[in-house]
């Protein structure tokens, strides 16, 4: 019982967190100068900590999805994006190895990006992910057949 309450509560602070980070970028965007015309989104926006949530049966951004709230930041921020045609993209915090021999570090590459692809999907129409691909050149051509970038 004591590890589900502890569980509980760091549910409540990553939601507290990811309200506030919401309202930040929703005010950052929204008071942005009219010659803005991309903004970059931090990597942290939806915090990835892991890309399980903490009870190991969703990703991060899924229990997002359950909280009526921040859908409806979300789409607040969709809309102010569209209004100011502005655009975004989202940078990661670190190296993404997805043309590494070990097959594990390419599948969690992998689903880093589509975690960092759904989140942006949630906030804006089109969007871009920025990469710095930290691989092997002999390794990429296998990307293609593996469907790594797709």
């Amino acid at each position: 019982m004591l590890a589900r309450e502890r569980n509980n509560l760091i549910q409540e602070k990553y939601l507290t967190i990811v309200e506030h980070n919401l309202k930040t970028a929703k005010f950052t965007l929204n008071n942005l100068p009219a010659q803005a015309v991309h903004s970059r989104i931090t990597s942290g926006l939806l915090p990835l900590a892991t890309l399980k949530s903490f009870v190991q049966e969703k990703m991060n951004y899924e229990l997002v999805l359950r909280e009526e709230k921040f859908l409806h930041f979300c789409q607040e921020i969709k809309e102010i994006l569209e209004k100011k045609k502005i655009t975004v993209s989202m940078h990661s915090s670190q190296f993404f190895s997805l043309a590494s021999d070990d097959k594990t570090i390419r599948e969690n590459s992998q689903a880093e990006l589509i975690y960092y692809a759904n989140i942006l999907s949630l906030i804006a129409k089109e969007f871009i992910i920025t990469i710095h691909l930290n691989s092997k050149w002999e390794l990429v051509e296998q990307l293609g057949e593996e469907k790594y970038l797709q």
